[in-house]
């Protein structure tokens, strides 16, 4: 599981008698960088290739996984920077 995670964390795990108890689903918060190849300024930038590419990443990503919940969105220089979400997961 934590190799399909990637990077996150795990909540709602219960361990039972020193081991996990996979009978129920648990709730996976993943954590998805954004932003690639540039550093951070103290103003937003004008609508770029790379801005459109972090927004496509943002869109890409929803469309894939569905239905879940945004935990926490991160806005750098006004776009969408790292997302960390959560979703029922079972094992």
């Amino acid at each position: 599981m934590a190799n399909r995670i990637g990077y996150g964390s795990i909540y709602n795990l219960l361990i039972r008698d020193g081991e996990p108890d996979f009978t129920r689903p648990v709730t996976v918060e993943y954590d998805r960088l954004l932003k690639t190849g540039r550093n951070p300024s103290s103003k937003p930038h004008s609508s770029g290739s790379l801005d459109k590419a972090q927004f496509k990443k943002l869109y890409d990503l929803c469309n894939n996984e569905r239905d879940f919940e945004i935990a926490d969105l991160q806005i750098q220089d006004g776009l969408p920077y790292r997302i960390k979400f959560r979703k029922e997961e079972k094992v």
